[in-house]
């Protein structure tokens, strides 16, 4: 392999470490609550929270009940990665995507599963790698 070759192909796993790593630091990566919830600032969540298995809680996102931390969210296999949010509840919003509101995390784009699974952030991803 020449010297080029070597240099491109470090450069790529820089730059593939880089991206799996900035989102964690950009959330604090504390293991804090937030996120997933209605109001306050959003923070990453500590990976494994279980989905609230209170049948009389409606509460969407990341909550506690008896110093518990659950996700009101209903994601698949009962666990909750810390990626989800809820979706942006202002009408007359035109934004996309992940954004704020008075620091509360939101999703413009529109889930069929009531709320943002990440999904949406993956397609972009996707297509920004096809262009």
């Amino acid at each position: 392999m020449n010297r080029k070759k070597a240099l491109r192909l470090g450069l790529a796993c820089v730059l593939a470490a880089t991206l799996l790593v900035l989102p964690v630091s950009a959330h604090g990566g504390h293991g804090r609550h937030g996120g997933c919830h209605r109001s306050g600032t959003a923070q990453s969540a500590p990976a494994g929270i279980s989905v609230c298995p209170f049948e009389d809680c409606h509460q969407g996102g990341r909550h506690a009940h008896d110093a518990g931390l659950y996700c009101g969210y209903p994601h698949e296999g009962g666990v909750c990665a810390g990626a989800c949010c809820a979706l942006c509840p202002l009408e007359d919003c035109s934004l996309t995507g992940r954004h704020t509101h008075e620091n509360t995390l939101y999703c413009g784009n529109n889930h069929a599963a009531g709320f943002c699974d990440a999904s949406c952030i993956a397609a972009a991803l996707e297509n920004g790698a096809q262009n």
